[in-house]
């Protein structure tokens, strides 16, 4: 069985919501309090998920995978920083789990990189903009990461997505979240928006029949 995000973990991003909304520069915003709203949602849905251990494949990740983790040389493109998310402690780092966790993480960079540009460029239509080339850029990565068959890793993913690609979406967003209340509370609507999507993407994947 691969491990689930726990629920308290998902819990703690909702309550550095509630703790950083009256420093957050717009915390009118109904995307907070969609979210604490949905807490109950939230934990019921991770609670009724439920993954099949039939062939799935655990293997040593990154962890901590995002666009910052790459380097590219103009001919080849070299990933670093294998030690994981800082936050967590050296055990659950060790510890192996899908890949999917870290297909999930860059999916979420795409995600993030974009919102951050939206932010910097400061205009009210940024994210309807960036819409487009931002989910251009996750297919094409969906895609380049399904064509590279041929090996265990691979077709074991694919057959664990897209389930668990939204879960680990949700957790990741979370993480984001917990991380943006402690260092960057102005940063936080940016992971907000991200587990609202990965939220709904999540909760109908789980009620699907």
């Amino acid at each position: 069985m691969t491990t689930l995000p726990s629920i308290p973990k998902l819990l703690a991003a909702i309550e550095q919501f509630e703790r950083a909304v009256d420093v957050l520069l717009s915390c009118d915003d109904p995307l907070v309090s969609r979210i604490v709203d949905a807490r109950s949602e939230i934990v019921e849905a991770v609670r009724r998920a439920q993954f099949g251990d039939s062939g799935a494949l655990k293997i040593r990740i990154h962890g901590d995978f995002h666009l910052g983790q790459v380097l590219w040389s103009g001919t080849d493109a070299y990933i670093i920083d294998f030690e994981g998310e800082p936050a967590r402690p050296i055990e659950s780092r060790r510890a192996k789990s899908s890949a999917v966790k870290d297909v999930a993480g860059l999916l979420r960079s795409i995600d993030y990189a974009a919102a951050f540009a939206a932010k910097e460029e400061n205009r009210a239509d940024g994210a309807a903009i960036l819409h487009a080339p931002i989910s251009a850029a996750e297919k094409g990565f969906l895609r380049a990461y399904q064509d590279a068959r041929g090996t265990e890793v691979t077709a074991s993913v694919m057959s664990d997505a897209p389930d668990l690609l939204n879960l680990f979406a949700l957790e990741k967003a979370a993480y984001e979240v917990c991380y943006e209340a402690a260092n960057r509370p102005d940063w936080l609507l940016i992971p907000v928006r991200g587990m609202v999507r990965a939220l709904a993407a999540f909760t109908d994947a789980v009620n699907a029949p």
